[in-house]
């Protein structure tokens, strides 16, 4: 049986082969990384009530309109907006932190789709739960927060996301080049307005260096 395999597998199975084996180190690669560089972030991330109760009690300016900023830890301040601060020392009246969440279900029921908390008079949290055969949608999100009394024109309303810039800490020599196989397929990954679909002239990007 070894012997008819082994003539299978010289014959043309080793392409089969080699091409699971490929991608079966790009997905792992991909979570693994995915993984550490969330966990970095929520490492070096501030506490989303005691932010919101200093904005609170000692308020920047704050300017007309509504600012959503994308976030992926619901429990942290988003980078966009510590950067944000930082830089322009301005705040929106008011403010949004979206987060989009792929379930471990193919499908997510609209019932469950989109839980709407307001932290604040002026901050709110919006979680969208989709399917991982589902194509998250911001418009379709904000229309199901209009129908629940958070209303949001997409073409009035201002979208703050982070830019990470990707450095590669050090690492055994195995562990570095499964990083720079992250770093390779996060530079093609599709970017986050194409992705969810979001105008591009309401965009506003923000960068910042994250070491994994």
């Amino acid at each position: 049986m070894f012997t008819a395999n082994l003539d299978k597998l010289l014959s043309g199975g080793w392409l089969p082969l080699s091409l699971g084996t490929v991608m079966f180190i790009v997905m792992t690669t991909w979570k693994s990384e995915r993984f550490r560089l969330l966990r970095r972030m929520h490492e070096h991330g501030n506490s989303l009530e005691a932010m919101i109760a200093s904005l609170e009690k000692s308020p920047p300016v704050r300017v007309p309109g509504t600012a959503v900023y994308m976030s992926r830890a619901i429990n942290v301040i988003p980078f966009a907006l510590m950067h944000n601060l930082k830089h322009n020392k301005v705040l929106h009246e008011r403010v949004i932190l979206l987060t989009l969440r792929t379930e471990d279900a193919p499908y997510v029921h609209n019932v469950r789709r989109v839980q709407i908390e307001q932290l604040s008079p002026t901050f709110w949290r919006v979680v969208a739960s989709y399917g991982w055969r589902e194509t998250p949608n911001v418009e379709e999100v904000f229309h199901r927060c209009g129908l629940e009394g958070l209303s949001c024109r997409m073409m009035e309303t201002s979208f703050f996301m982070s830019h990470e810039s990707l450095i590669l800490g050090k690492r055994p020599w195995y562990l570095r080049l499964r990083g720079k196989l992250y770093l390779l397929l996060q530079r093609n990954a599709l970017r986050a307005p194409d992705q969810f679909e979001i105008p591009p002239n309401r965009v506003i990007e923000l960068g910042t260096q994250v070491e994994i």
